[in-house]
């Protein structure tokens, strides 16, 4: 496949036209039209799932590119279009242990300039629930639902949210990660400058205090990210009957917030 940098250098600005445009997007106007870059890193997988093509599409193999291979196609296209945010084609990126190591491995020592790639780009990918469990010590929080609001100079006083965890497992804990204002990045560090806050909270339906104003340039924005961590002991290949909490999946049902006007139920599982 040709080199990601080569095709969005073949970008065309949109157009209503039956041929071509006689010239591609200049490298500076590509980002404002695609935020987002496909890389692929993986292709195959080694279950066999009676409703999934993708094993006999690659006939049954697992083929997967060099660390150094992608780390110059992720500099290349951040450097030539600033572009940030990444997302991995992949049909199981964890298929190979040894294999995601070198890859993981390699992204987190490549350098851009004087920085370290990994402060400037995002990326995300695909896997397998099973795959993505057993190597949960590279993560083991799973990305689950994000939910925003915009109120002009808002004071949020508090949220609080209902959720319900299949049989109460004790083994899945649901994470709640508060930002105001949106001007930085959930990865940002708490109290890195006045106009962020970050709030992480494990309370479920008890009111998380937040007593911050919202500022008028940023729309006074609130985003909650929900997203689910499994204990130890969700996953266990000796006691497969008893340890599934890892299949399971948890609910947010309900989002309240409390801001400078009466309170209002802003989410609902059934509107």
């Amino acid at each position: 496949m040709p080199h990601e940098v080569t095709g969005l250098a073949l970008l065309e600005r949109p157009h209503r036209g039956a041929g071509l445009r006689p010239a591609p997007l200049e490298a500076s106007a590509v980002r404002s039209h695609t935020p987002i870059a496909s890389v692929l890193l993986t292709q195959g997988c080694k279950f066999n799932c009676s409703y999934c093509p993708i094993p006999t599409l690659n006939q049954r193999a697992w083929r997967f590119r060099s660390p150094e291979s992608t780390v110059h196609e992720l500099r290349s296209v951040y450097e030539r279009y600033r572009i940030k945010y990444f997302f991995g084609t992949d049909d199981n990126f964890f298929n190979r242990r040894p294999a995601t190591e070198e890859m993981l491995t390699a992204l987190a020592t490549a350098m851009t300039g004087s920085r370290r790639l990994g402060e400037r780009i995002r990326i995300a990918t695909e896997a397998t629930q099973f795959d993505t469990y057993k190597n949960r010590e590279f993560d083991n929080s799973m990305g689950y639902y994000q939910w925003s609001t915009k109120l002009d100079l808002a004071h949020w006083n508090s949220v609080k949210w209902t959720q319900e965890i299949p049989s109460g497992d004790k083994n899945m804990v649901i994470h709640a990660l508060l930002r105001i204002d949106g001007k930085g990045e959930f990865w940002d560090a708490p109290g890195m400058n006045d106009h962020v806050m970050l709030v992480d909270s494990v309370g479920g339906g008890a009111a998380v205090k937040l007593n911050k104003t919202g500022y008028m340039n940023d729309a006074g924005q609130l985003d909650v990210r929900f997203y689910v961590e499994y204990k130890q002991g969700a996953f266990d290949s000796t006691q497969m009957r008893t340890a599934e909490s890892w299949k399971r999946c948890p609910k947010i049902k309900e989002i309240e917030v409390e801001y400078d006007r009466p309170t209002q139920t802003l989410h609902h599982e059934d509107r």
